[in-house]
C-alpha cells in the first residue's frame, strides 16, 4: 500500500500524511500487544485455580480482585502510552 501514502502526501501534505501514518502505526502496535497482555492476565488468573476456595474467598473479600484489575488496567494503559510514543517517533 505504498501508493496510499503517496496519495495522502500529494493530497494532504506531508505533515498530515505523517500524522495519519503515525496514528496508524500506534493503532497497529496497540492492537498487536493487547492480546498478549490479555493472555498473560488469563494465565495469571489460572494460576490461582489450585488455591482452596475458602482462601480464595478471603482474598476476594479483602480486595484482591480489585488489585488484579488495577494492575491489568495499568499495564494496558502503559501499552497505549507506548503505542502513542511509537506513533509519534515514527511520524
Amino acid at each position: 500500500m505504498p501508493w496510499l501514502g503517496a496519495l495522502l502526501a500529494n493530497l494532504l501534505g506531508s505533515a498530515i500524511a505523517r500524522m495519519l501514518t503515525g496514528a496508524g502505526l500506534g493503532l497497529v502496535t496497540f492492537a498487536a500487544l493487547t492480546p498478549l497482555v490479555l493472555s498473560a492476565m488469563n494465565g495469571a488468573a489460572q494460576k490461582f485455580s489450585g488455591i482452596a476456595s475458602s482462601v480464595l474467598q478471603i482474598m476476594l473479600m479483602s480486595g484482591f480482585g480489585v488489585a488484579i484489575s488495577a494492575v491489568g488496567s495499568a499495564i494496558v494503559t502503559r501499552i497505549a502510552i507506548e503505542a502513542t510514543r511509537v506513533a509519534i517517533k515514527k511520524s
